[in-house]
């Protein structure tokens, strides 16, 4: 795996923008990235959308969150939808890359069902409107809130300029 450091240069490299939306992790990849040197060259912002009325009022469809519940792929993928949509709506380059990552899962102790289990965590990239990678992703069950945490983030920020 990259290092962040060496995430952020790819970025920079590539003249991409980059933005989260992030729930289970709340805010840990966009600390991550800030806390790289020079990262305002490519990170543009974030939004924490812990609270489903959060997601709601990003732009997630309630009729998605009811059908799906909040830890689900399509949740996933209308979060980072929602997002490429705000951020390239600000954008004063529309024609640059542009790279959303959204997070949606339970980071524990509690909270998980035997469907959606403790640890569980739902990816999505979005590199355009119509091109969103989601993944699944299980942290181990002996991993603590913070660890579960950044295992997340770990899996996220794999992701952004590799495809599956």
């Amino acid at each position: 795996m990259k290092s962040d450091a060496e995430l952020v240069a790819e970025l920079i490299a590539n003249s991409v923008t980059i933005a989260t939306v992030e729930s289970c992790t709340g805010g840990l990849i966009a600390h991550r990235i800030t806390e790289v040197a020079g990262s305002s060259a490519t990170f543009w912002g974030s939004w924490v959308t812990y609270d489903n009325q959060a997601k709601i009022a990003l732009g997630v469809s309630a009729d998605t969150l009811k059908k799906y519940g909040a830890v689900s792929r399509e949740v996933a993928t209308e979060m980072a939808r929602a997002g490429w949509d705000k951020v390239r709506a600000a954008q004063t380059a529309p024609n640059s890359p542009l790279i959303v990552i959204a997070t949606t899962g339970i980071a524990g102790p509690s909270g998980g069902t035997e469907t959606k289990p403790v640890g569980l965590c739902w990816l999505a990239v979005a590199r355009s409107p119509d091109d969103i990678e989601t993944r699944r992703i299980q942290a181990p069950r002996e991993l603590n809130r913070s660890q579960t945490k950044l295992y997340f983030s770990n899996a996220a920020l794999e992701l952004p300029l590799k495809r599956s």
